[in-house]
């Protein structure tokens, strides 16, 4: 028996289903009661289908039933539970709405849909709120064929406080799913919106999930936006990137951050987290963040033939690709801006792995294991540091490319000097460690690398770099091109080794031993 204080309004609607014979009954039910002292309202929408023959409340072999909604008022929930196959919440004609309107709590919606081919919002689910509370989503579709087509969740408070939007969205359990366009917007706010997407199976694509917070603009920063996702399976991504994931302004399947197109804001906000991690092969990510003090902070790949790509435009960014263990994966990072921050670390074999930073105070690191490896460094602006290992493989290439003053000057060691500090103290020992000042390091044999700093016409003063090679057969070239006062220690420890280095401008120092 419900409560006294809970009001129930039942309006049911049949019409034929011309397939089968069948009629399609949609019941939906209205509850409306107070909560701590606020006016709520409840919808669940539950969809069954039975023959002429008789009525049957079972749903759990409903198919090809449609569900509309839209809510007017404040704090509106819903829930839509649909089971079986063709189903849709929302329809290309038709927009899942809740509208919060005055004071009060925000949405709240839940769609479940277990079956093949199921499609949520494909002409758009819209959550707004204009007070201090904010929208919550959860979408979950079990089997194969399932699509979210779009949602847009939308929060505008003047100096709000509160937390920007919540979005969960779970396809499991099948292949080929899709997500089309999410969006998630807090407007006039000082936190920002969490989304959690995971996808398993094979097959599955994800457009773009944007987060924007759009901040009191007297603020320079407002409380991140979040977004983690998990992909597990192959082939999910489905389309384009390639070349050090093209080099790298990211996009297919695209997660963005910290900028919405369309909307005039003066700030470009940060403090954003990305996590990512994919599990599988034959995979095509894309990561964006714009704003400042932006964080990628969890990014796994764990799988063969990957292609990842991740732009960063701001300042005080960090990229921490914790891991990439499989064959064949291809990563292109790429920071313009001031004082960021990449590390990447690389396991296994014929893993292609690029980082460009443009942009003064900046720090790369990587660091990759195994054979047939490609790393490609590439930094343009000044007082910037650069550490690449290439260790324990054979065949791998490196090519470092620095346009710039003062590069590897700050700090980690004194400079070199004297034939670059004969040749770095001989490796440190090869090496009991300290082979810095831009380490460039490779151990194995068979692999190349090279440098190149400044260009014709183009200053680069000041710069120091380390290389060191321990194997056979390994290659060193090198150019320093219109600059003054640079200085380079070359160690090669094996047999067959060859360096060829030039230097052009004044007072530059270098240092061979073989």
């Amino acid at each position: 028996m419900l409560p006294a204080n809970l009001a129930m309004r039942v309006r049911q609607r049949q019409s034929l289903q011309t397939a089968d014979n069948a009629i399609t009954l949609r019941v939906t039910v209205h509850f409306t009661f107070n909560l701590r002292g606020k006016s709520m309202k409840l919808i669940k929408i539950a969809l069954a289908s039975t023959t002429a023959l008789g009525l049957s409340m079972t749903a759990a072999h409903a198919q090809s039933n449609d569900a509309y909604l839209s809510q007017t008022g404040t704090g509106n929930n819903a829930l839509v539970t649909q089971s079986g196959a063709n189903n849709d919440a929302g329809s290309a004609a038709k927009t899942m709405k809740q509208i919060t309107e005055g004071s009060g709590f925000g949405n709240d919606l839940d769609i479940l849909q277990s079956g093949n081919g199921n499609e949520i919002g494909l002409n758009g689910l819209v959550q707004k709120s204009q007070n201090l509370f904010s929208n919550t989503a959860d979408i979950t579709q079990s089997s194969s064929g399932n699509s979210v087509g779009k949602v847009d969740q939308l929060t505008r408070n003047k100096r709000g406080n509160l937390s920007g939007n919540d979005l969960v969205i779970l396809q499991t359990g099948g292949n080929n799913n899709a997500i089309g366009s999410v969006k998630q917007e807090r407007n006039g706010a000082l936190k920002g919106n969490i989304a959690a997407v995971t996808m398993d199976g094979a097959g599955n694509t994800i457009a773009v999930v944007r987060q924007v917070t759009q901040g009191d603009t007297s603020t320079a920063y407002v409380d991140e936006n979040e977004l983690t996702a998990v992909i597990s399976g192959d082939n999910n991504g489905n389309g384009a990137l390639s070349g050090y994931a093209a080099a790298s302004s990211a996009t297919t399947s695209e997660l963005i951050q910290g900028k919405s197109t369309g909307i005039d804001s003066p700030v470009t906000q940060g403090q954003n987290t990305m996590n990512l991690l994919i599990t599988g092969n034959s995979n095509q990510f894309g990561v964006t963040q714009y704003g400042s003090l932006n964080n990628v902070g969890l990014l796994s790949i764990s799988g063969s033939n990957n292609q990842m790509g991740v732009y960063q435009d701001g300042t005080d960014n960090t990229v921490a690709l914790a891991d990439i263990a499989g064959i064949g994966n291809n990563v292109g990072l790429a920071q313009l801006g001031d004082r960021n921050f990449v590390l990447a670390m690389v396991q296994q074999n014929g893993n292609n792995v690029s980082s460009s930073q443009i942009g003064d105070d900046n720090e790369t690191y990587i660091e990759v294991d195994g054979n047939g490896n490609d790393a490609r460094v590439a930094v343009m602006g000044d007082n910037n540091y650069v550490d690449a290992e290439q260790r324990f493989g054979n065949s791998n290439d490196m090519a470092v490319d620095i346009f710039g003053s003062g590069n590897n000057m700050v700090g980690f060691s004194d400079n070199f000097s004297g034939d670059a500090r004969t040749a770095r103290n001989f490796g440190n020992g090869l090496t009991g460690q300290t082979f810095r000042r831009g380490s460039l390091w490779q151990h194995g044999s068979g692999n190349n690398l090279s440098l190149t700093v400044g260009a014709a016409g183009s200053d680069s003063n000041s710069n120091s770099f380390a290389m060191l090679q321990r194997g056979n057969g390994n290659t060193i070239t090198g150019a320093i091109t219109d600059g003054s006062m640079n200085q380079a220690a070359v160690a090669q420890n094996g047999n067959g080794n060859t360096t060829a280095f030039s230097q052009t401008g004044s007072n530059n120092v270098m240092g061979v031993i073989q």
